[in-house]
């Protein structure tokens, strides 16, 4: 996915793949952005809660890994 799209679009993929897979739960993570930057630029974890229609299970992400972190 484009680094700038939109959570929006974001979502709506997700949600496309999950259906397409044939999925009957998406897992995912959430971490907190600024209130600021939630209420200017949304958020994907506020839309699939809003707007999924197949179950989620997200757990609260505080901290990110990856190679050398």
């Amino acid at each position: 996915m484009n680094a700038r799209a939109s959570a929006r679009d974001q979502s709506e993929a997700l949600l496309a793949r999950a259906h397409a897979l044939g999925a009957d739960l998406l897992v995912m993570s959430a971490y907190p952005h600024s209130p600021l930057r939630e209420f200017v630029l949304g958020g994907v974890s506020r839309f699939m809660l809003e707007h999924a229609d197949l179950p989620l299970l997200m757990r609260h992400w505080q901290g990110r890994t990856g190679p050398g972190r």
